[in-house]
């Protein structure tokens, strides 16, 4: 596949433009992009150059400004970049050397692995987890979808025993040190959410449909690197109950450079009220008018959504090189998918009939038992549902 996995937005009928765009120099652009390589790669750059690069230039976006709007719309953006790469820099200020490239070559490269756990560890698993399952079953009943009523992510003794069965059945199989080799340090599993998926929920329906919807409806990439993920299913799942897609090797032909790619992965956080009210649309959902009127005052060498699977034309080349790719994870219960949420374009849980019981499951830096007791619990929960959403 060549390179032009992302989408031209000038090209696209939906996102007509009133405004010129935002002009910034392609010198600025590329130079942040040649140290922000150096850093991820921990070559000495700065991560106070970078904030000063990124004030730079949306400095220069904020002078041509035509509302107070537009001002908070890169305000919260530049907020949400510089939130980011200090997360980056936490990051690979951890990563190591390690030794376990025979095991994590394969993973490097397709970004995925697909696998069952043991037919004793998934017998445990869904027992311990059926009465909660039960109550989200009749919350659907009730008529209650939003995704605190469909699922469990935190602070439950049923919760850390699932956590010890996978990270053994995981260690068992060589996993653990699969995704260590990748992410560059020791990880195990830290967290999950026990999550019911049903056919009575539309949010993942496109909100601001004017035609047919794309056939990659929600595909996306996770907002949070350094945070591996695996989906776990728990009932038997086929291809009517949501299963599992992911499409390959559609990271490494972005043709887009580093601030690009930042600005893609927090386009779709809006936490100012005043621009909530503005945009009125849900969180990584299809696009409003008004935020498509302020996405598209970026300059095009900075427009980027994580969430692009809405944004795909119906018909499009692109629509079929990303249907020509998918892998679909049809399975029985026990079925897993390990992935970089972060690299992998992927999407799932769009239940047509039926519903899907899974487990969403958050790789972290290795704890000791009594970190792990300690670990506050509001914390794995915040980076779940960074993950999750």
């Amino acid at each position: 596949m060549n390179k032009q996995a992302h989408i031209d937005y000038d090209k696209h009928p939906n996102f007509s433009r009133v405004k010129q765009p935002f002009v910034v120099n392609d010198d600025l652009i590329d130079s942040f992009d040649k140290k922000y390589k150096e850093f991820k790669n921990l070559k000495n750059t700065s991560i106070l150059t970078l904030v000063d690069d990124v004030e730079e230039i949306f400095s220069i976006m904020s002078g041509q400004a035509c509302d107070d709007l537009e001002l908070l719309f890169l305000r919260e953006l530049r907020e949400n970049i510089k939130s980011i790469m200090q997360k980056e820099s936490e990051f690979y200020s951890k990563k190591i050397v390690m030794d376990h490239s025979e095991n994590w070559g394969s993973f490097n490269s397709n970004l995925h692995v697909f696998g069952d756990l043991s037919a004793v560890a998934v017998k445990t698993i869904v027992k311990l987890s059926k009465s909660h399952v039960d109550v989200f079953r009749e919350n659907v009943k009730q008529g209650k979808l939003s995704r605190e009523d469909l699922s469990l992510n935190g602070g439950s003794f049923m919760i850390r025993r699932i956590v010890k069965i996978l990270n053994d059945d995981f260690r068992s199989q060589g996993l653990l040190d699969v995704v260590s080799g990748y992410i560059g340090f020791d990880c195990q599993v830290v967290g999950l959410a026990l999550e019911l998926s049903s056919d009575k929920a539309t949010w993942w329906q496109d909100k601001f449909k004017q035609s047919e919807s794309p056939k990659t409806v929600y595909a996306h990439f996770d907002e949070d690197i350094g945070a591996p993920k695996a989906i776990v299913y728990l009932s038997d799942v086929d291809a009517e109950n949501g299963p599992v897609s992911c499409y390959p090797q559609i990271y490494q032909n972005l043709d887009i450079n580093e601030l690009q790619e930042l600005i893609g992965r927090v386009i779709g956080v809006i936490n100012n009220q005043n621009l909530k009210d503005y945009y009125k649309q849900n969180y990584h959902q299809t696009m409003s008018d008004n935020f498509i009127n302020h996405f598209m005052r970026l300059p095009c060498r900075l427009r980027m959504n994580s969430h692009f699977g809405w944004d795909v034309q119906p018909n499009s080349d692109l629509e079929k090189k990303l249907v020509g790719c998918e892998k679909v994870m049809i399975g029985q219960a026990g079925k897993f998918i390990i992935f970089d949420g972060a690299r992998l374009l992927h999407r799932g849980g769009m239940v047509q009939h039926g519903e899907r019981v899974a487990l969403q499951v958050v790789f972290g830096e290795k704890m000791t038992m009594t970190q792990l007791l300690l670990s506050t619990p509001r914390m794995l929960k915040n980076l779940l549902w960074r993950v999750i959403k």
